[in-house]
C-alpha cells in the first residue's frame, strides 16, 4: 500500500474569488489520496486557505467509500477539527464529528468509483459574547460579619429576633465576567450547488479559553480517504476541482433556513427504497416533535435498510464489465448473429476457470435432487405467486371471511440479484465472498449478501448482466422432475435411520436453474482450503430473499466440516475414526491370514466370506470347462 505522504498538492493556484483569497485546484489538476490511519500535515495543503468566518468548499471526487474532508484552524490536524466522511460504514452512512460530538445520518450510497460527483461543504462560525456574573466569596468578609454579629442584637414585643443589617459594601463582592462562545454550524451537501440537496447538518458550541482563540478561526481544509477498515482491498480516491472561498452572505442566509434531506444516493432509487425512506423520514419526525416536546435530546431513529443490506452494500474492486443492454432482445440476437458471421467469432466467451483441466464437465441434471430431504427445510423457495409454472390453485387463495388481514405488499422479483443456495453444506462453509465474486466475476457482480451457511444474494449493477450470468452459468431443470431419480435415493440420513425419501419437488416449475459447474475455492485461507467445491442452485431473487436482522445464533457445523482439507459434495458425512477401524476390520476378516494354507491346494483360495468349499469347486470346474471349449473351436 502507498503511504500517506504521496498525496501531491501540484495544481493548486491562488486566485481573487469576491474579494477574500482562496484556494482552487484546476480541472486538469487530479489528486490521487491512498488510504489513511490517521490525519496529517501531508492532507492539508498551505495554499488551500481562507481566514474567515464562514467558509465553503466545492470539489468533485470518485471514491468507492470514505471520502472525508475536515476543516482546521491550522494546516495540520487538532482537537476541535470539523470533520466530514461521505459514505462511511462501506458507503452505508455519512458522519460528521467534531471531537466527541458525532451525527451520523442515513443517506447511503453517497459515493460513486466510476464517475465523478460533486459535494460541497460549508462552515458558519457564529462568535457570541455572554455576560456572566460570578460572586467572589471573601473569607474575610465572613469573619468580619461574624464578628460584629453579637449579643446587641435585640428582639420585639412579639420575641421576633432582628439582625441588623449589613451594608453592600460588607458583602461578598461579585463581578462581572465577559465569555467568549461560538455557535457553529457545520453543512454538508451533493450537488454543483451550495445550500442545495443538503443531507447533512452538525450544530456545536465552541467555548472559548485559553489555547482556542488561538486556533479560531478555521482556516485550512484537508482531504483523506479513510478506507483501511473495510475488509476488501482499500481502494484509493480522486479528487479534481476544489474551490474554497469565503461564503457570501447570500448563500449564510440559506443555510440558516436550511433542513437536512435524506437524500438517499447519487442515483435513482427503486420503489421500495424510497417507501423505506419517506417512512424513515416519518419516524425521524416523530422523534425530533418528542424530543422538543419533553425536552430530550434527539437521538435518531435506527437505519431502515435491512441488516442483511447493510453488511455488504459495497462496490466491488474489480468490477467485470457489464453492457447494459438486453442481450435476450430479438433486436440485440440478430446484431449479434450479424456480427459472429461478420468476424467470425464465437457466441459465448470462454468462462475464466481456476481448474487445471481444459473443459469443465457439465453437471448431471438429476443431481439437482441430490439430499433433497436435508435441502428441502433450508432452502428458501420463492412463493407461488413468483413461480415459473404458477400452481393451479394460485389464484383461489383468499383470505378466510371473519378475519381482517393486515395489508402487506406483495412480493415481486428483484431482477439485479441472483439467489443462490448450495446443496453441498460442509464445502460451502468454507466459501468466501472473495470466491463467489470471482465465480460470477466476467458479469460485473456488484457485492453479496449472506443470508445464511447456505444461501446468499449476488447482486449486479444492472437487470441485464444478472440475467446474462443466470443464462450462461446454469441449466434450465425440467418440469416435471424426471421419473427415476437416483440422486434423490442416494441419501445419506445423518438425523435418523428411517429409509424413508419424500417426492421430489418441482424444483423447475419454481424457477430454481442447476449451475453448469460447481462453485470453486480459488485460495487457501483459515476458513477453508484452495480446490474445495460445492453445487449451486440459483433463481432471481425476490423482495423476500433479505436479512431483517442480524442473526442471533449460528448453527452447528456439519458433521463432515473440516478448514484443513479439501471438501466437497460427498463431505457433508463425518470421516471418524471409529468408521475407518471399523472398515479395516472388516478387511481383516474377509482375507485369509498369509500363514493360512488354502482350502484348494493349487486352486482358489477362499478368499471371499460366505462362500462354501463345494462352491468353490463348482467354479474351478466351469472355468476349466470354459477354457477346454475355447481350445476345441
Amino acid at each position: 500500500m502507498p503511504s500517506d505522504k504521496e498525496i501531491v498538492y501540484s495544481s493548486v493556484s491562488k486566485c481573487r474569488v469576491e474579494a477574500d483569497t482562496a484556494g482552487v485546484i484546476q480541472t486538469q489538476g487530479i489528486l490521487r489520496i491512498v488510504p489513511q490511519t490517521r490525519w496529517s500535515t501531508e492532507h492539508f495543503h498551505p495554499d488551500l486557505c481562507v481566514a474567515s468566518n464562514a467558509i465553503c468548499c466545492q470539489f468533485q471526487a470518485r471514491a468507492r467509500e470514505s471520502l472525508a474532508v475536515a476543516f482546521s484552524p491550522r494546516a495540520g490536524y487538532a482537537k476541535i477539527v470539523y470533520e466530514a466522511c461521505f459514505g462511511d460504514e462501506g458507503n452505508m452512512r455519512t458522519t460528521l464529528r467534531r471531537g466527541r460530538n458525532m451525527v451520523k445520518i442515513a443517506p447511503s450510497r453517497v459515493c460513486e468509483e466510476n464517475s465523478w460527483v460533486s459535494y460541497w461543504t460549508c462552515l458558519v462560525i457564529e462568535e457570541v459574547i455572554e455576560e456572566e456574573n460570578e460572586e467572589i466569596h471573601n473569607k474575610e468578609a465572613e469573619n468580619r460579619e461574624a464578628a460584629e454579629t453579637t449579643n446587641e442584637d435585640f428582639a420585639d414585643k412579639d420575641g421576633i429576633e432582628i439582625t441588623k443589617v449589613k451594608e453592600q459594601e460588607d458583602t461578598p463582592g461579585t463581578t462581572n465576567k465577559t465569555r467568549k462562545k461560538y455557535n457553529n454550524r457545520f453543512y454538508i451537501g451533493i450537488g454543483d450547488v451550495p445550500g442545495k440537496d443538503c443531507i447533512g447538518i452538525l450544530q456545536d458550541k465552541l467555548h472559548g479559553g485559553r489555547g482556542d482563540d488561538d486556533e479560531l478561526p478555521f482556516r485550512y481544509v484537508g482531504f483523506s480517504n479513510r478506507a483501511v477498515r473495510d475488509r476488501q482491498a482499500p481502494a484509493p480516491l480522486q479528487i479534481r476541482n476544489v474551490r474554497l472561498s469565503s461564503m457570501a452572505e447570500e448563500l449564510a442566509t440559506v443555510l440558516e433556513s436550511l433542513s437536512a434531506t435524506n437524500k438517499l444516493c447519487v442515483n435513482d432509487v427503486d420503489e421500495e427504497t424510497k417507501a423505506l425512506l419517506e417512512e424513515y423520514e416519518e419516524q425521524c419526525q416523530k422523534a425530533r416533535a418528542r424530543a422538543e416536546k419533553f425536552g430530550l435530546p434527539y437521538k435518531e431513529p435506527p437505519s431502515f435498510l435491512p441488516w442483511s443490506q447493510q453488511r455488504r452494500l459495497r462496490a466491488n474492486p474489480k468490477a467485470g464489465f457489464h453492457t447494459g443492454l438486453d442481450l435476450s432482445n430479438p433486436d440485440e440476437k440478430a446484431k449479434q448473429d450479424a456480427r459472429r458471421k461478420r468476424f467470425g467469432t464465437a457466441l459465448d466467451e470462454m468462462e475464466k476457470s481456476d481448474d487445471v483441466t481444459l473443459e469443465k464437465k457439465t453437471i448431471p441434471i438429476e443431481q439437482a435432487w441430490d439430499k433433497e430431504n436435508f435441502a428441502r427445510g433450508q432452502r428458501l423457495d420463492p412463493p407461488p405467486t413468483l413461480w415459473k409454472v404458477p400452481r393451479p390453485d394460485t389464484s383461489a387463495i383468499h383470505p378466510s371471511e371473519g378475519f381482517i388481514r393486515e395489508k402487506v405488499e406483495p412480493p415481486r422479483l428483484t431482477p439485479e440479484k441472483i439467489h443462490i443456495f448450495s446443496i453441498d453444506w460442509a464445502a460451502f462453509k468454507q466459501i468466501r465472498t472473495d470466491d463467489i465474486m470471482a465465480f460470477f466475476s466476467i458479469y460485473g457482480p456488484s457485492y453479496v449478501e449472506w443470508l445464511g451457511d447456505l444461501s446468499c444474494n449476488v447482486l449486479f449493477q444492472d437487470r441485464f448482466s444478472a440475467a446474462r450470468a443466470l443464462e450462461n452459468l446454469s441449466q434450465e431443470i425440467p418440469s416435471p422432475p424426471p421419473d427415476t431419480l437416483e440422486a434423490s435415493r442416494r441419501y445419506v440420513h445423518t438425523m435418523s435411520d428411517e429409509d424413508m425419501v419424500d417426492p421430489p419437488t418441482d424444483l423447475g416449475a419454481m424457477g430454481w436453474r442447476l449451475c453448469k459447474s460447481m462453485l470453486r475455492k480459488i485460495s487457501t485461507d483459515r476458513h477453508g482450503q484452495r480446490g474445495t467445491t460445492a453445487r449451486l442452485l440459483m433463481r432471481p431473487a425476490t423482495s423476500l430473499d433479505i436479512l431483517l436482522e442480524r442473526p442471533k445464533s449460528w448453527p452447528k457445523p456439519p458433521p463432515g466440516f473440516s478448514p484443513k482439507r479439501v471438501l466437497g459434495p460427498s463431505s457433508d458425512f463425518p470421516r471418524t475414526s471409529n468408521h475407518r477401524r471399523k472398515r479395516e476390520n472388516e478387511k481383516a476378516r474377509s482375507a485369509n491370514p498369509p500363514s493360512t494354507e488354502s482350502l484348494l491346494s493349487g486352486s482358489l483360495s477362499a478368499t471371499r466370506p460366505g462362500f462354501s468349499v463345494e462352491e468353490l469347486e463348482l467354479e474351478r470346474a466351469a472355468k476349466r470347462q470354459k477354457a477346454s471349449t475355447e481350445a476345441e473351436s
